[in-house]
């Protein structure tokens, strides 16, 4: 009996938020983040990842909106006109690419609505933990090129699916 207890949800909330059964989408739990080597990354894994994120994402703390994507897709953007004109990485870039991850985890720790969802900050963290400086500036330069190639993929999947 007690199982059945807590299976239920907790208060008339908490039923509405539920998936109806037609919606039958994965799981979070099932995100599969697809190689930033793979030649068909930008076509049809990026539409998959960016839906899987987006569906996980209304069930985190927090809720995705359009504002907050545009506010890391910035400052990547950023970073990447910075490479441009430098003609290589930096170690301030390269400081610059990693404090994103920084961010968005601050981002995600903060109170309310204004958090960032949880499964939004793991699809950057594990982009960027693919960037590693040891590998030498020009695999670094690549390495950031796929992923703002992917990030901007996101964008455009996600502009219909999310909110302001």
């Amino acid at each position: 009996m007690d199982t059945q207890r807590e299976s239920r949800p907790q208060n008339s909330s908490q039923r509405h938020r539920q998936r109806p059964d037609t919606d039958r989408r994965p799981m979070a739990a099932a995100i599969s983040y697809p190689s930033l080597d793979d030649r068909e990354l930008l076509g049809k894994p990026a539409g998959v990842l960016t839906e899987e994120i987006i569906y996980a994402c209304r069930n985190d703390r927090g809720k995705l909106t359009k504002t907050q994507v545009r506010r890391f897709y910035s400052e990547v953007k950023s970073i990447r006109r910075s490479i441009e004109n430098e003609g290589t990485i930096t170690d301030g870039l390269y400081a610059r690419i990693k404090l994103i991850k920084a961010k968005a985890s601050y981002a995600t720790a903060r109170k309310g609505n204004a958090a960032l969802p949880e499964h939004f900050e793991k699809f950057l963290s594990y982009y960027l933990d693919q960037i590693n400086f040891s590998e030498g500036p020009e695999k670094v330069k690549d390495r950031f090129e796929r992923f703002c190639w992917l990030f901007e993929a996101f964008v455009g999947y996600s502009s219909a699916s999310l909110a302001e």
